[in-house]
């Protein structure tokens, strides 16, 4: 079984860049997926990471934890911001589509589950993306490493 990552980094958007590199060395280490699905998934880590980064008061922790269950990789990532309402099958589409407000548009599209939530000490968002096309059901809430702060 391929071992977890966990980051945890509090020093904004100045680590996204070191928080991609660890993932990418994550997936080589452990051989998942081709090259162009490691670049989708370094978009999509990127993409959560920098709207915790941007939604959680300076200095507070943003934790990134990755892991492989059922075929897929599975990445959640927590913070100490006030979380979204995600809808079943909505898509937040920003007006006019603006050149920002796209990332959860960007992690539905390379990811073939998301949920989100808040817990008491902030908010949390878990994606997955296959590995192959092994078309399993993803694991209810209770399956998989999950955050102290949820509820």
């Amino acid at each position: 079984m391929t071992g977890p990552l966990d980051l945890t980094f509090t020093d904004g958007a100045t680590a996204l860049g070191r928080v991609r590199a660890a993932l990418r060395r994550w997936c080589d280490d452990h051989g998942l997926g081709d090259e162009q699905w490691r670049r989708e998934l370094l978009v999509v880590a990127s993409e959560l990471c920098t709207n915790a980064v941007e939604a959680a008061p300076a200095s507070t922790p943003v934790r990134l934890h990755a892991w492989k269950d059922g075929g897929r990789v599975w990445l959640e990532v927590d913070d100490h911001g006030p979380g979204f309402e995600l809808r079943p099958g909505a898509v937040p589409v920003p007006q006019e589509l603006r050149t920002r407000g796209r990332g959860l548009l960007i992690v539905r599209s390379f990811t073939d589950h998301l949920e989100a939530g808040r817990g008491p000490e902030g908010s949390w968002v878990r994606v997955a993306r296959r590995l192959d096309h092994d078309d399993g059901p993803p694991p209810t809430r209770g399956d998989g490493p999950t955050s102290s702060r949820r509820t």
